[in-house]
């Protein structure tokens, strides 16, 4: 069994160099009572494994409680206290998450689920790939894009549902899937794979889906579709149905997954138009934007502290950037193009150049 090595303040201090210089010393004011203190900083294709690659090991309680990460082509799981607890290479593409793994490869007609032990789970044949694996259930689109299906950690086939024309976009809460078509339709799917909700794209000269979001509760539903004009479109569910409570054109007119999310407690709407990310105020009908380069990629929320996480890109690099609920920009930072994005309550996991680290967000 490895040993967990403890890592020298200074060999942290300098892995994490780039980013305290941005954090604390070239970023405007922060909150004064907001500090961030550098845990630790792991160099994840180095740093000792801690069951040394031992797929008996079990991992019981404690498997809630590891941060899934996937930096450029290594995947794995890390304790809170910086120990690594598994790693491998991902092979085409890996879906990971703290129930377990995914890592299949482009040609494979078998996909094995494995726990994040790396001990063989479930093994499965399917002819697609996994699009979701959220909780303990697995979504596979078929390879002709135009079938879903559900299985849980078994490889139990729960539902099946075709569609009569390709897959544009997925959206989930756990619970509840939207599914977007290249026909400008979109359907909302239950638990078993049944039709709760459909939605048809008008008023565009081109009808297609590009995005599809459920909030946490399922209670609001959110669209971008359409070319000439794009739009987006937020519906809430009153008196057991969904009705259209904003519709915004957009200046953008994307050919392409376009990001577009619900923060926890169904309290913002993220959405990508033309290089701006809009964080949109659910409850106080109020929005604002930021920079979003090329392309936003991911925003995340502190739900301890009023901050935004987001990474975007800009050719040939990506952008790592702080703003508060107010829509102040707190801070922003180059860093490298494969990166890790993780937000626990007051605590901040960032991954950039083959170093994964932590940082506790706290006050004076």
């Amino acid at each position: 069994m490895g040993k967990n090595v403890a890592r020298p303040r200074g060999r942290i201090a300098l892995i994490l160099l780039p980013v305290l210089v941005y954090l604390f010393l070239l970023s405007p004011v922060f909150n004064s009572e907001l500090v961030f203190t550098p845990a630790w900083a792991v160099k994840v294709d180095e740093a000792p494994v801690q069951n040394g690659g031992d797929s008996s090991l079990t991992l019981k309680k404690e498997v809630k409680d590891l941060i899934p990460f996937k930096l450029d082509r290594i995947f794995g799981y890390i304790s809170p206290d910086g120990t690594l607890q598994f790693r491998d290479t991902v092979l085409y593409n890996t879906l990971v998450n703290n129930y377990g793994f995914i890592n299949y490869s482009n040609v494979s007609e078998n996909l094995v689920l494995r726990n994040p032990d790396g001990s063989i789970l479930s093994s499965f044949r399917t002819s697609g790939y996994p699009v979701i694996l959220e909780g303990n259930r697995v979504i596979v689109i078929d390879t002709s894009r135009s079938s879903l299906k559900e299985l849980d950690f078994s490889g139990t086939e729960k539902w099946k549902r075709d569609f009569p024309i390709i897959i544009t976009s997925i959206g989930g809460n756990g619970s509840l899937l939207f599914v977007g078509r290249a026909d400008g339709n979109a359907e909302l799917l239950d638990g078993n794979g049944a039709l709760v909700y459909q939605w048809k794209t008008e008023g565009t000269r081109i009808s297609i889906v590009y995005a599809c979001a459920v909030s946490e509760s399922g209670n609001y539903l959110a669209v971008i579709a359409g070319i000439d004009p794009q739009k987006l479109v937020l519906l809430e569910k009153k008196d057991a149905a969904y009705r259209p409570v904003m519709t915004q054109i957009l200046d953008s007119s994307f050919r392409r997954a376009v990001n577009l999310q619900f923060s926890g407690a169904d309290r913002y709407l993220f959405f990508e138009d033309s290089e701006k990310l809009w964080c949109y105020d659910l409850e106080k009908k109020q929005e604002f934007s930021q920079v979003a380069g090329v392309r936003s990629l991911q925003v995340l929320e502190d739900p301890q502290n009023p901050l935004f996480f987001h990474i975007y890109s800009i050719p040939e690099h990506r952008v790592f950037q702080i703003f508060s609920r107010t829509g102040y920009t707190l801070t922003q930072m180059i860093i490298d193009e494969t990166s890790f994005l993780d937000v626990l309550p007051g605590t901040l996991y960032l991954g950039e150049g083959g170093t994964l680290m932590r940082l506790n967000i706290g006050h004076n």
